[in-house]
C-alpha cells in the first residue's frame, strides 16, 4: 500500500515538470519501472527547460516502453546538445530499429557526447561498427569519409553546420569520396563558405565529379 501510495504521489509530481520534486520522482518512478509515467514524461519532452527534456528523454529511455520511441525522434534536432544525447542514447536503449537512419544522421553532430552516444546506440541496434569509427574527437569526421560506407553521407552533410572549419573541410572531401551526383547541391554551396580550405575542397570535389566549380547564384 506504500509502495502505491509512493508511486501516486510520484506520479502527480510529473505533472509540473518545473517544480523541484520533478528530477527525484523521475528517478523514484525509473527505479520501480513504473509504466503509467510513460504519458506524462512523453509530455515533458516539449518542456521548455532543456534540462525537463533530457530528464525526460533518459527515464523513457531506462523505462523501455518501446512506444516512447517516437516521441523520442524529433529531438535528434533539439537545440540543446544535452536533449540530442539523451534521446540519441534513450533510442538505444528501446531498441528502435526504425530510429537507425536518423541516428546515422547524429555521427555528423557538433556535440562529442552527442555523437558517442548515436555510435553506442546503432551499435545496440546491431550497426556496430560505427562505434569503432566515432568516439567523440574530430577525427570522428576524417574516419567516416573513409569509412566506405554511403550512410555516412547524412552525417557529413550534418558536420558541414559546425564552427570548426577543418570539420567542415574534411566533411566535404567526404562527400566528395563517399557521396555521388545528389550530393552537388551540398557542395555547390560550400563554394561560399567564408573559410578558403573549405570552399578549394569544395571545388576539388565538384571537378572529381566532372563539374564545373562555378558558385551557386
Amino acid at each position: 500500500m506504500f509502495a502505491n501510495v509512493t508511486a501516486w504521489l510520484n506520479l502527480r509530481r510529473l505533472s509540473n515538470p518545473r517544480a523541484v520534486e520533478f528530477h527525484d520522482a523521475v528517478n523514484a518512478l525509473t527505479k520501480i519501472k513504473e509504466m503509467r509515467a510513460v504519458p506524462l514524461l512523453v509530455k515533458a519532452l516539449a518542456d521548455p527547460d532543456a534540462k525537463v527534456r533530457k530528464t525526460a528523454a533518459w527515464a523513457l529511455g531506462e523505462l523501455g516502453n518501446a512506444s516512447a520511441a517516437a516521441a523520442l525522434l524529433p529531438l535528434l534536432k533539439d537545440t540543446a546538445a544535452q536533449v540530442r544525447e539523451a534521446c540519441a542514447r534513450a533510442l538505444g536503449h528501446l531498441g528502435a530499429k526504425h530510429a537507425v537512419g536518423p541516428l546515422l544522421r547524429m555521427l555528423g553532430d557538433p556535440d562529442p557526447d552527442t555523437r558517442k552516444s548515436a555510435a553506442k546506440s546503432l551499435a545496440r541496434l546491431g550497426e556496430k561498427t560505427w562505434h569503432a569509427w566515432v568516439n567523440g574527437t574530430d577525427e570522428d569526421f576524417e574516419r567516416l569519409s573513409a569509412c566506405g560506407d554511403a550512410r555516412a553521407v547524412p552525417a557529413l552533410i550534418y558536420a558541414l553546420e559546425q564552427e570548426n572549419w577543418y570539420v567542415r573541410k574534411t566533411a566535404v572531401e567526404g562527400l566528395g569520396t563517399l557521396g555521388d551526383k545528389q550530393v552537388l547541391v551540398t557542395v555547390r554551396a560550400a563554394l561560399k563558405d567564408k573559410h578558403p580550405d573549405v570552399r578549394e575542397a569544395a571545388a576539388g570535389v565538384l571537378s572529381s565529379l566532372g563539374e564545373v566549380a562555378s558558385p551557386p547564384h
